[in-house]
């Protein structure tokens, strides 16, 4: 499986959802890639706090960050 990181956050309430796949198909061509059921936190942005919000005024924020935007686009 590709590497993953679990964050926990208090939630609100949880949705667990069903893949609408027939069960041949799932086996034979995504079983190694899909799960048949997932679950999702919900509630999640009366909670979230906006870390950004101190530098909205400063334009200069972008420039320490400038590198390393520049690598992920070339």
């Amino acid at each position: 499986m590709y590497p993953h990181i679990v964050i926990q956050f208090e939630t609100d309430y949880v949705v667990q959802s069903e893949l609408a796949i027939n069960e041949d198909l799932y086996n034979s061509k995504y079983k190694d890639r899909l799960e048949l059921s997932y679950k999702a936190a919900c509630g999640l942005n009366q909670r979230s706090v906006d870390i950004d919000a101190a530098d909205l005024d400063n334009k200069l924020t972008a420039m320490e960050y400038i590198d390393d935007i520049y690598k992920f686009y070339t």
